[in-house]
C-alpha cells in the first residue's frame, strides 16, 4: 500500500427525523452547524491529544424524516434547510435510509418513500462530486 498515512476525523449522526418528534429544521440544522463547526472549537481526542477533532466526512444513518406523519419535506428542501451546509464548507456527507425513511414500516412494509431515496442518491452524487476520493458503485 503506496498511500500516505493520514489521519481524518468521521462523524456519523442518525435520527434527525426532521419535522417528527418536534424536530424542527433550526433544531436539524443547527446540529449540521455545530458538527461542521466542532474543528473551531479546539477540542482534541482524549487518547489521542495531539489529534483535533476537525470532521472530513460526515454520514447519516437514516431516518431523515417519517413516513408514519408524512414526509413534511422534499430532498431538495432538506438539502437547502439542513445538509448542503456541508458541502458548501467542503465536507463530503451521505445518508442511508432507515426504518422511519420506508412507508408503512410498522406494519412491516419495506419500500422506501421515493423523496428519501432521491435524497440518498443526492448525498452520494454530491459527496463524489466534491471529493475525487469519494467513489461508490449504486447496486
Amino acid at each position: 500500500n503506496n498511500l500516505p498515512h493520514r489521519n481524518f476525523t468521521l462523524i456519523f449522526m442518525s435520527d434527525m427525523e426532521n419535522k417528527y418528534r418536534y424536530h424542527d429544521e433550526a433544531w436539524c440544522r443547527n446540529i449540521a452547524n455545530h458538527i461542521k463547526t466542532i474543528k473551531n472549537k479546539n477540542l482534541y481526542f482524549t487518547n489521542y491529544p495531539n489529534e483535533k477533532i476537525d470532521p472530513q466526512f460526515v454520514i447519516h444513518g437514516g431516518d431523515l424524516s417519517d413516513t408514519k406523519f408524512e414526509w413534511k419535506m422534499t430532498a431538495d428542501q432538506l438539502f437547502s434547510s439542513t445538509y448542503q451546509q456541508f458541502y458548501d464548507a467542503g465536507i463530503p456527507f451521505i445518508s442511508s435510509l432507515g426504518n422511519h425513511d420506508l412507508l408503512n414500516y410498522e406494519n412491516g412494509g419495506n419500500t422506501p418513500y421515493a423523496e428519501a431515496v432521491k435524497f440518498v442518491d443526492q448525498s452520494f452524487q454530491k459527496a463524489a462530486a466534491l471529493s475525487p476520493e469519494f467513489t461508490y458503485q449504486k447496486i
